[in-house]
């Protein structure tokens, strides 16, 4: 028996929800993502126009389009920024403006690059935020860095940092200078309104934002919550929802069990959806299925 199974076989009876109280959010539809047989492992989600974009972290600036059929989704190329993949940007999160400009944040480079709507060259549009973050202790953990991010308008952006520590960074950009940061704010997140899972660190690994609320996922928690403003440094709490009913599901549970699998989070009037990231592991139930699932919810009334 490998190691793996052993984590995962101790993570079975002992991984019991750390938010019980938590109101959870009411399940509509759980939709596999037909991928032409390929383990996509997709790491964000934006919504431009009412469509569902998406992209993987093992591609260099490759968005894709979600379309709905009756049971299931279908990844769609929508554009390529035609890098070399000898380079691993590592692209984790997903964000559009107002004028349909996606913008993609690189884990590994602490950048974020714009895929403009007109077609042009996708660009940098900031320089790297690393050095400002490792300051407040963010972004010094490999494979810990951005993970989110989400446009606030007027040129205005926060980014999640994943973990150890966990925090967010805002800016806004300089659209006639990449090489210029302004009103950069840097906080921390490592204490947390609703404890934390045995054997998990504390996370965030989505953000979107709706009329004026910004939504963060917190992974290894299985919730959603809005992210009010900081104070003393520290982002703020405020009302959360549970996704672990549903994550947890025997029927849609997958075998790595070590950690959450929410990646990217969309909103509109109606709907949460968030998308899990398997890193190409397959379901317990299915073991030969290895489909990423999208996760549909009924937006809660107080948002």
């Amino acid at each position: 028996m490998n190691w793996s199974v052993l984590v995962n076989l101790a993570l079975a009876m002992v991984l019991t929800e750390p938010s019980g109280q938590l109101e959870p959010l009411e399940l509509i539809s759980v939709l596999p993502i037909e991928s032409q047989g390929r383990k996509m492992d997709l790491s964000a989600l934006t919504l431009v126009d009412g469509e569902l974009y998406t992209l993987s972290d093992k591609e260099n600036g490759v968005i894709y389009r979600l379309a709905f059929q009756e049971n299931h989704l279908v990844l769609l190329p929508y554009r390529d920024c035609g890098f070399s993949r000898e380079v691993d940007y590592d692209f984790e999160g997903l964000t559009a403006d107002d004028q349909g400009n996606f913008f993609m944040i690189s884990e590994r480079q602490s950048r974020v690059m714009c895929m403009p709507a007109d077609g042009s060259p996708c660009h940098w549009v900031i320089p790297s935020l690393k050095r400002e973050a490792n300051k407040k202790n963010l972004l010094k953990l490999a494979n810990g860095g951005f993970e989110g991010i989400a446009y606030l308008g007027n040129d205005l952006f926060v980014a999640c940092a994943e973990r150890n520590e966990r925090g967010l960074v805002s800016w806004r950009i300089d659209r006639e200078n990449p090489d210029r940061v302004q009103d950069l704010i840097v906080v921390n997140g490592e204490n947390t309104t609703y404890g934390k899972v045995k054997h998990r660190s504390l996370d965030l690994s989505g953000l979107c934002f709706y009329k004026g609320k910004l939504l963060a996922i917190h992974r290894n928690n299985s919730l959603v919550s809005v992210i009010s403003g900081y104070r003393e440094g520290c982002f703020v709490e405020e009302k959360a929802w549970s996704y672990w009913h549903v994550e947890y599901e025997p029927e849609y549970r997958f075998k790595d069990k070590r950690y959450g699998l929410a990646e990217g989070i969309a909103i509109d009037d109606d709907r949460i959806y968030l998308v899990l990231d398997p890193n190409r592991d397959s379901r317990e139930k299915y073991p030969d299925d290895y489909r990423s699932l999208l996760f549909v919810f009924k937006k809660p009334a107080e948002l």
